[in-house]
């Protein structure tokens, strides 16, 4: 990609043409992957629903993190995968992804997601955070 960057064979975040669930999905997916976020779309005629989408801070702090690391699958199975990026400050995000046509459960094992060899594994703790919500939902312990 350009300068490192990771650039999607279709480099335009679809918005405006999927369901809300889709349009929230893709776009945490263009973030995980670190790719540079393109709209593909007249902003002006956009929903307030994908606009939210488009202003979600914290997620496109995870896309522009100072890294640059692109997120891995670490996880795939039978209509479900779990994304992983390292971000700065030994922090990490994670994408599950549900690429199935009903709702799910995915489980995520703290200590088998994190490289053993981080402080985040070491210290057997961290801070969960949504960054749709914008807000701390737990530690886990």
């Amino acid at each position: 990609g350009l300068d490192g960057m990771t650039l999607p064979e279709d480099p335009n975040i679809v918005i405006g043409k999927l369901n809300e669930d889709e349009e929230t999905s893709h776009f945490a997916l263009w973030c995980i992957m670190a790719a540079p976020l393109l709209v593909g779309a007249d902003v002006r005629n956009l929903s307030d629903a994908a606009l939210k989408i488009l202003r979600a801070k914290e997620v496109i702090a995870i896309d522009q993190d100072p890294l640059g690391i692109q997120g891995r699958i670490i996880q795939e199975e039978d209509g479900f995968q779990i994304w992983r990026k390292p971000l700065s400050n030994n922090k990490w995000a994670f994408f599950m992804l549900n690429t199935g046509d009903h709702m799910r459960d995915i489980t995520l094992s703290f200590h088998g997601a994190v490289p053993s060899n981080t402080f985040a594994c070491e210290s057997r703790s961290a801070k969960l955070r949504d960054p749709w919500q914008e807000k701390d939902i737990g530690t886990y312990r």
